[in-house]
């Protein structure tokens, strides 16, 4: 929920929501994460489990659909990803593959024009420990203002996962 009171929830496995107010609502084409301070971006996954987002067109105020993808650190031969949080700069965070393990992710959107598009490359945020297979470490929530904080999880060793913050500038 945003402080503009837009909800956005699941219904089911691979369907998103993001409820307006108690009776106007938009269905969503993948699984919703979350939505941003200012109710234009949407952030999630899709059915095919690539990380996505939703705009919010600033004339009609319509949601975008179909999702918009996201690019993974592994490009077209590993896809996966989720997109878990979004600010209203445009600073998206969250995981996409890298060849057999989950990487915490940053994308930056232009929010400039009449849509919201991609700005380069997925970078990878730096330093976390024990990469296993099907391990997930992960970009979970970024701050709304700059400098960007982002916050997540890693792995230490094969057991131990711990609290992580990473800096942008």
């Amino acid at each position: 929920m945003n402080g503009l009171g837009q909800v956005v929830g699941h219904l089911g496995y691979d369907q998103g929501i993001v409820w307006e107010n108690p009776t106007t609502y938009t269905v969503l084409d993948g699984t919703s994460g979350r939505i941003n301070q200012a109710g234009t971006l949407i952030v999630g996954q899709d059915v095919n489990h690539v990380a996505v987002y939703w705009w919010r067109d600033p004339v009609s105020h319509q949601w975008h659909l179909p999702a918009t993808p996201l690019p993974s650190l592994g490009g077209a031969a590993c896809p996966d990803g989720f997109g878990l949080d979004v600010n209203d700069s445009g600073v998206i965070v969250g995981w996409s593959c890298a060849g057999s393990t989950k990487n915490p992710t940053v994308w930056l959107l232009d929010l400039s024009g009449p849509s919201s598009v991609l700005v380069g490359t997925p970078t990878r945020l730096p330093g976390l420990g024990v990469k296993v297979k099907d391990d997930l470490n992960t970009a979970r929530a970024v701050t709304n203002n700059p400098p960007f904080v982002v916050t997540g999880s890693a792995h230490i060793n094969s057991t131990q996962r711990v609290a992580v913050q990473w800096n942008l500038r």
